[in-house]
């Protein structure tokens, strides 16, 4: 009995040893693994009406990069923003938030070094957080005169938010295996690599998300609602409105032409009440040989600091 045991815990410790081994040499080789995971002291609870937002003047960290706010809620950069000038404002979520990317390495970073930007983008936020963002903050006094340009980017996902259960393809806490794959996504470099060596999870996004993408669905036609809500509050006040639609990496690496449907859908239905939309899939398609390299390694959806970087000489 006591060999089986023996044996037992030899080939553990084995199999630990050669795991840690094969850890440190995937961090050593391929230097842009992320790992997942954004600190949770960076978020506060229904800072926006039901909406969470970000810890005023807080640092914390992001897919292994440290992440500072400001006086305002919003990312902090080198350029500070001036209270005395007017500010464009930019939502999104963890895209325009740019998980696992220096701040001033964003687009929104790097844009900031020119126009005065407040980015309260956020992980997580969808379409109906940009309408209480909006309302909350043009009842700041503030900031309320100060905002004359909101630029809202769009990604697939952003639809999520009216639905009663969990819209992803990811597995979530009510799976048994959770614990374990969320352990892993935040301390593994080893798993992220031989998930995006065994499976294309930037296919799979997409072709889960553009299902929503019809007029019959429930949460498109909701959506479409909660757009047209923002659009009247903007020229209400007077503020412009612009939003981008961004691209899923997949879309690109097989044509942006041929894989556009659901940005094709929603320009046409933004347009009927707001002209100013703008589809930076056709501005990134000359990316189509070497789309990953827009994006974090092994992620579909959010931009590397190179992706980050051509979308904000676009913009």
């Amino acid at each position: 009995m006591k060999s089986y045991i023996k044996i037992i815990l030899f080939n553990f410790v084995a199999v630990l040893v050669l795991f840690s081994l094969f850890e440190i040499s995937i961090g050593m080789l391929i230097t842009d693994i992320k790992l997942a995971g954004t600190s949770k002291e960076l978020l506060v609870d229904s800072v926006f009406c039901t909406s969470p937002g970000l810890r005023k003047n807080y640092t914390g960290e992001s897919s292994g990069m440290k992440k500072k706010t400001n006086i305002f809620g919003g990312w902090q950069y080198t350029t500070e923003i001036d209270t005395q000038k007017a500010i464009e404002l930019y939502l999104g979520d963890s895209v325009t938030m740019g998980i696992g990317v220096d701040n001033d390495s964003t687009f929104a970073g790097r844009i900031s070094n020119n126009i005065n930007i407040l980015n309260l983008s956020l992980i997580g936020y969808s379409i109906k957080d940009y309408k209480n963002i909006l309302q909350t903050v043009f009842a700041n006094r503030l900031l309320k005169n100060k905002i004359h340009k909101v630029r809202i980017f769009w990604t697939l996902n952003d639809i999520y938010h009216f639905s009663t259960i969990r819209l992803t393809p990811a597995i979530e806490k009510d799976n048994v295996f959770f614990s374990v794959i969320d352990f892993l996504r935040k301390n593994s470099k080893t798993y992220i690599y031989l998930k995006n060596v065994v499976s294309d999870r930037a296919k799979v996004y997409y072709e889960y998300d553009r299902q929503y993408y019809n007029r019959e669905n429930e949460y498109y036609k909701k959506s479409i609602k909660t757009i047209e809500d923002i659009s009247i509050l903007c020229a209400e006040l007077k503020v412009e409105l612009v939003f981008y639609l961004l691209p899923y990496e997949y879309q690109l690496r097989m044509g942006y032409n041929s894989t556009n449907y659901p940005q094709q859908l929603l320009l046409e239905d933004l347009m009927k009440f707001n002209d100013k939309v703008i589809d930076l899939g056709y501005k990134l398609n000359d990316y189509s040989d070497n789309s990953k390299l827009l994006y974090l390694y092994g992620d579909g959806i959010h931009l590397s600091n190179f992706g980050h970087k051509v979308i904000s000489e676009i913009l």
